[in-house]
């Protein structure tokens, strides 16, 4: 695959495969299945995570690791359609990813809150921030692909048990 280690072969991009990749993957996972459980409960509630520091430190780390999940997918090979040929080149990797995930990502990561705070209109930024915390929850739509690629590298088993706990996690979210 042209693959060495983390990084693909000749260039500064990371391997879509490698270790890298799939320990990034796997955090973004467990933060997309906190968000399915943590985001409805703070909508339903009215719960203000900022409101409580322990809740807020988290709440900033998630938003950071998502953040920076941009820069990760911008720097990542990406397959050329149709083949196992990875291609490396920044801008073929950044166009396809802006007519992709990008505006989600975007929308789901920005930190709505910092610029609500102390506006003169922050009541209606607050509610454009609350609405923003459901932009955050359609990346579980990613996770399906992040499982189908653990196929090839985990026992099925364990990938059919991962299924099923994300199945659940997303019935979580349908029904709250």
């Amino acid at each position: 695959s042209g693959c060495v280690s983390w990084l693909v072969d000749g260039a500064s991009v990371f391997c879509p495969e490698g270790r890298f990749r799939i320990a990034w993957d796997m955090l973004t996972v467990v933060l997309i299945m906190y968000l399915a459980i943590i985001v409805p409960f703070e909508i339903g509630f009215r719960y203000e995570p900022e409101s409580h520091k322990t809740t807020a430190v988290l709440e900033l780390l998630v938003q950071v690791v998502f953040l920076l999940d941009i820069l990760v997918q911008l720097n990542t090979a990406v397959y050329r359609t149709g083949t196992t040929a990875l291609v490396k080149e920044r801008g073929v990797i950044a166009g396809r990813y802006l007519r992709g995930w990008f505006l989600l990502d975007f929308l789901a990561s920005f930190p709505y809150q910092v610029f609500s705070a102390g506006a003169p209109n922050a009541p209606k930024l607050a509610r454009l921030a609350r609405l923003a915390r459901f932009a955050r929850l359609i990346r579980i739509f990613k996770v399906g692909h992040f499982l189908d690629l653990l196929d090839e590298i985990l026992p099925p088993a364990i990938v059919q048990k991962a299924k099923t706990l994300m199945r659940i996690v997303f019935l979580m979210f349908v029904v709250l």
